[in-house]
């Protein structure tokens, strides 16, 4: 192994430890607690020690800055597309197969191993995420958060987020969050619960605070401070399903009352 192979490598090996530390296993408790810090950081504008903000991003500042930019109209039929994306229905929420784009960006790194991805569907009232990766040293190259990401993308498409009430993350692989939900139910590898069929954890619930403090989680707690004004919005229920074997999870946005 040359020189620069073996540099390459000890890189790849450190960029695979720190992911596996920043994926490491909480007790539950771990969870509810990160989650309860980040549904009052979304819901009480007045907490000081709330990181995030509204996210400034824009299209044109990924355009610039990712290694491979691709956006296409979808001419999937609306059926097959939905197979693993469940909405309300159209008459709820109207929609064709038309409506939705289709967007993969990369970001690669000076020894060309992906340090961010993001690939998924934009429709109005909805973004789909099938596939969000960023490395633990995506500040040293410059990559923006994937939470940034998914807001300009929709901004993009629909020039404003005010309008964003659903958020999907289909296939899930992230072990951690992955490994919470599967533990709410039951029998998983039994074909527990059936597919395509909604769980809705309630705002506060145990299983809906445990949620929010995983991985993706937390992506999404990122998503709502950096859509919304603080205070004004929250995720009504966090629905879990599963397509194939695979996790899913749709957060469901709605107002705040302001009483």
């Amino acid at each position: 192994m040359s020189d620069s192979e073996t540099s390459d490598h000890l890189e790849f090996e450190a960029f695979e430890a720190l992911e596996a530390m920043r994926d490491m296993v909480l007790p539950d408790d771990g969870y509810i607690t990160r989650g309860a810090q980040m549904m009052e950081w979304i819901r009480n504008p007045n907490d000081p020690t709330c990181p995030g903000s509204i996210s400034m991003l824009t299209w044109e500042e990924i355009f610039e800055s990712a290694d491979e930019v691709d956006r296409s109209v979808n001419f999937t039929p609306l059926a097959s597309l939905e197979r693993d994306i469940v909405l309300p229905s159209q008459t709820d929420f109207p929609r064709q197969e038309t409506d939705y784009l289709h967007w993969t960006l990369t970001y690669d790194s000076a020894t060309n191993y992906s340090v961010g991805h993001w690939e998924g569907l934009t429709v109005k009232g909805a973004i789909v995420h099938w596939g969000v990766a960023r490395s633990v040293n995506g500040n040293e190259v410059g990559i923006p958060f994937m939470s940034q990401v998914s807001l300009a993308l929709y901004e993009r498409h629909h020039g404003s987020t005010e309008d964003l009430r659903y958020v999907f993350f289909c296939s899930v692989i992230n072990s951690q969050t992955g490994r919470f939900v599967r533990g709410l139910y039951s029998g998983w590898d039994q074909d527990n619960p059936p597919q395509r069929q909604l769980h809705a954890w309630p705002s506060g619930s145990r299983e809906y605070l445990g949620i929010m403090g995983t991985r993706i989680g937390r992506m999404m707690g990122f998503i709502m401070l950096g859509a919304f004004e603080r205070g004004t919005h929250g995720i009504e229920c966090i629905n879990t399903y599963r397509h194939g074997n695979s996790v899913c999870l749709r957060f469901d946005i709605a107002e705040l009352s302001q009483e």
